[in-house]
């Protein structure tokens, strides 16, 4: 087996949450797209509403790099299902939820200042 073809298995088992940068680069004001559609896993959203696990989640999200890391921003959406806690009427919407996230480089300042 080639390391190419090692590299590639490895990414065959990375979670489609994760986005490979290595195009991205450190050169800030650098922008990637990034439009997938990808599974939800289990766990996401209340007791009372969220998304199902399985269902498919939408991702348009753009990212950038900044002098501190990485700055995603974009939108999530996707089905939700649950109940109403007051009535207990079943409730089904698709929900779009703006993000905004930094991933800050090791060591950046923004890391340094950043509580976990």
């Amino acid at each position: 087996m080639t390391k190419t073809m090692v590299h590639h298995a490895h990414n065959q088992r990375r979670s489609p949450f994760v986005v490979d940068l290595r195009e991205l680069g450190r050169r800030p004001g650098s922008l990637l797209p990034v439009h997938r559609t990808v599974r939800a896993p289990q766990g996401v959203g209340l007791d009372v509403i969220g998304v199902q696990a399985g269902d498919e989640l939408t991702l348009d999200l753009r990212m950038e790099s900044v002098v501190e890391g990485v700055l995603v921003s974009g939108t999530v959406s996707g089905p939700v299902v649950g109940e109403c806690s007051r009535c207990l009427d079943p409730i089904q919407d698709v929900v779009e939820v703006e993000v905004v996230e930094l991933f800050a480089y090791p060591d950046s300042a923004t890391s340094e200042t950043t509580d976990e």
